[in-house]
């Protein structure tokens, strides 16, 4: 049987969706998927900031009346996020953010940037949640 892993998943996830564009920051946390979008999937824009990469994302997603994509590395990564999360939340725009985290194993013992991101962005969203595995 043969294995996949979590970035190349995710990556045919939105391209089931119909994804055809990331707006991402990319960081130490996001490698598997950048790995993988390097073989195949969404055509990915990098930006400098995160909030610019949201913004982008949420500006797609009025724009076309498609799901505007925002990928973020962790912590304040995702906080700098939530402007351009909460603009597309209070017009009703399609858009996901995707946030780095923190190693599961780290949980709760100071890991780097680790933050209370879930519990940040939730305000803002249908649904907000932590994948700890694929």
């Amino acid at each position: 049987m043969a294995t996949i892993d979590g970035g190349t998943l995710l990556l045919r996830t939105l391209e089931a969706l119909g994804v055809e564009h990331l707006f991402q920051v990319l960081g130490d946390p996001l490698a598997p998927i950048a790995m993988a979008n390097l073989r195949q999937g969404p055509t990915a824009y990098n930006f400098r900031h995160e909030q610019a990469a949201a913004m982008a994302a949420q500006a797609y997603g009025y724009m076309n009346r498609r799901l505007g994509v925002a990928l973020v590395p962790s912590g304040p990564a995702v906080t700098n996020a939530i402007t351009g999360l909460a603009t597309a939340w209070s017009n009703a725009w399609p858009m996901l953010l995707l946030g780095g985290a923190s190693e599961t194993g780290k949980r709760g013992l100071g890991d780097f940037q680790e933050m209370p991101q879930v519990q940040s962005v939730a305000p803002f969203c249908k649904w907000a949640a932590a994948v700890d595995r694929t």
